[in-house]
């Protein structure tokens, strides 16, 4: 179109038919001949006659007659802008998913954590000359316990001949009578209880003996075991 305009301004040709000839020569058989002289820059040269506007391509040093007019183009029109973003496409299926992955490298050795609530409590007693009644207790928090509790106990009486010393032992809180025995004088034994217990806040539970007698208590023990239910 560039070419067009120089050509039309300088020839002068009444009306559009003239400038409409021009156009057909472009596109006409001479469009054929011109197109083979592009220069290294793929610009195209022309020659435009003054009076009939017939198009030459020039060869040689490809300069005009002084009755023609000189007309270039170029072979790749200019960029044009750049055209709006188009609209986002659809979003895409989804993918497959991929294989598992190796497994990590162990991690270290978390800290010890704390020392947890005991389910086992032990008390002992010692016993001395003639202590009676001689009782061993433990204090143990709300929980259902199986107790065992001991005491050794003898009779040292060896002086009183034909003479028995009875010995009963309760447990509490209940007051159960958890064991009786008769001991002849001069002997010896161990009392012994088993009972379960269920206790609804911290109670002291103890077993202890009464001699009708003055018996020697030596030592008591009690262990009381924590469990989920009693039978």
């Amino acid at each position: 179109m560039r070419a067009i305009r120089r050509i039309t301004s300088r020839i002068g040709l009444p009306g559009t038919a003239a400038a409409a000839g021009i156009f057909f020569a472009l596109t006409g058989a001479a469009y054929a001949a011109i197109t083979q002289f592009p220069d290294a820059n793929k610009v195209f040269h022309a020659c435009v006659n003054n009076d009939t506007g017939a198009i030459r391509a020039p060869k040689g040093d490809r300069t005009c007659k002084d009755t023609e007019l000189a007309a270039t183009w170029n072979q790749t029109g200019p960029q044009g802008p750049t055209g709006p973003t188009g609209p986002t496409g659809p979003t895409g299926p989804k993918g497959a998913t991929g294989a598992t992955g190796p497994t990590g490298p162990t991690g270290p050795t978390g800290a010890q954590g704390p020392i947890g609530p005991s389910n086992g409590y032990f008390a002992t007693a010692g016993g001395g000359e003639w202590p009676n009644p001689f009782s061993v207790s433990k204090s143990l928090p709300a929980g259902k316990y199986i107790v065992t509790a001991k005491m050794s106990v003898y009779d040292d009486q060896a002086t009183r001949p034909g003479e028995h010393n009875a010995i009963w032992c309760d447990e509490s809180p209940f007051a159960n009578a958890g064991s009786n025995a008769v001991l002849a004088s001069g002997a010896g034994t161990v009392m012994m209880s088993t009972w379960g217990i269920s206790l609804t806040t911290t109670t002291t539970v103890s077993f202890t003996c009464t001699s009708s007698t003055n018996a020697w208590f030596r030592t008591g023990s009690l262990t009381a075991i924590k469990v989920g239910t009693l039978g």
